[in-house]
């Protein structure tokens, strides 16, 4: 092999390494350490999925130890009336946030990972729910995988 060649093919290499230590992610470090996700209602007031404010399904998200997930509700419209809103984790493994349930809130519930969440394995079910009144709820049970920070 010519020293041209040789020079081209380091100089291709350190080039392409350079432009993976840009991006500040190795296969080392976790990835957003925050989710914004929405919650999708039927018309009956009920959640019928987890998604992205892009409206990309994220039913299962994965997440590092430390970050921080936010869920939004849509504004319910007369159709679905006042809606009462939770995140529960109700799993045998407990709950990878700073608490297990987040009460009945408003639009916005946020909740950040514990530092010391178990990563990896089959992640953790949690319950979105939203009541419509005394006794009337709807559950819906999305999954979240902790990586480690």
């Amino acid at each position: 092999m010519s020293v041209s060649a040789r020079l081209l093919i380091t100089g291709s290499l350190v080039a392409f390494l350079a432009g993976c230590a840009g991006t500040g992610q190795t296969a080392l470090t976790c990835g957003p350490q925050e989710q914004n996700l929405r919650f999708k209602l039927k018309d009956d007031g009920c959640v019928k999925g987890i998604t992205n404010r892009w409206g990309q399904d994220k039913e299962s998200i994965e997440i590092c130890q430390g970050g921080t997930v936010t869920w939004k509700v849509k504004k319910p419209s007369h159709r679905n009336g006042e809606l009462k809103k939770s995140i529960v984790f109700e799993t045998a493994a407990g709950s990878p946030l700073e608490w297990k349930d987040s009460g009945f809130q408003g639009e916005t519930i946020a909740g950040k990972v514990r530092d010391d969440a178990p990563t990896g394995g089959d992640g953790f079910k949690y319950t979105v729910r939203t009541e419509r009144g005394p006794g009337d709820v709807c559950a819906h049970d999305p999954m979240i995988i902790v990586k480690p920070q």
